[in-house]
């Protein structure tokens, strides 16, 4: 896949199933070292949980990638927080640009809407993407899930002004 084939639109709520889907694929089947699996499952979560989260969550945009008229990766950015709150990309796509055309386009959006930085709490396997995309580290951390399960996590930030 390149990156011409590539397509953003907004999402719509019809979307949300295939979106849940890209979702659970890219973090069950996505290397994911040192997560422990009943933490990896309970961020995937059942698809019809994801849904109604999905639905109802606080992003002010979301977005989806599309690729032969399917959905392939999935963005969201809560503006008012200055925050990119979401990128998945399917596993079999993985590395082939989806997600920095997401990233991209979300930052575009932001600048477009006044903001001048992105933060987000990343998994710390995707932390090398995000270095990619020019985020930095800002500190290391934990999240708990609502199980009480464990997982690393970083907290980053871009300056879009640069």
């Amino acid at each position: 896949m390149k990156k011409e084939q590539i397509t953003i639109r907004q999402a719509t709520t019809e979307d949300a199933p295939a979106i849940a889907e890209v979702r659970s694929d890219a973090i069950r089947n996505v290397k994911h070292e040192g997560y422990d699996q009943s933490a990896l499952d309970e961020w995937a979560g059942p698809v019809e949980d994801r849904v109604q989260k999905l639905l109802s969550n606080s992003a002010d945009v979301r977005i989806v990638a599309e690729a032969d008229d399917k959905i392939v990766g999935y963005g969201e950015l809560v503006t008012t927080e200055n925050l990119l709150g979401a990128c998945y990309v399917l596993s079999s796509a993985d590395g082939q640009g989806v997600g920095k055309t997401i990233v991209a386009e979300l930052e575009r959006i932001a600048l477009e809407k006044g903001l001048d930085h992105l933060h987000m709490e990343s998994s710390a396997n995707a932390e090398p993407f995000y270095i990619r995309c020019g985020y930095q580290v800002l500190e290391r951390g934990k999240h708990t899930m609502r199980s009480g399960a464990v997982m690393d996590c970083v907290m980053m930030r871009k300056d879009l002004s640069e």
